[in-house]
């Protein structure tokens, strides 16, 4: 039996002019490695067994958070 357990991390009202092409989020998401977008563009996996790349792949969370507090002017 697979298992899948999908999970929200990140959810923000982006400031007005900005949209998905121009999202610093999005542009950062595009160049790490340690999660990759599904068939659904807004849902990415790990490119990894978890237990070998957490580190990773919790620090690209992290950054990507940072990035939109930042784009927001909230941080």
């Amino acid at each position: 039996m697979i298992q899948t357990f999908n999970f929200q991390f990140l959810s923000a009202q982006c400031p007005d002019g900005k949209n998905e092409s121009d999202c610093p989020v999005q542009q950062y998401l595009n160049e790490q490695t340690a999660l990759v977008r599904t068939i659904n563009d807004k849902v990415f996996k790990p490119a990894q067994a978890w237990e070998k790349a957490k580190k990773e792949q919790i620090a690209v969370i992290d950054r990507a958070i940072d990035i939109c507090a930042q784009c927001r002017g909230s941080k």
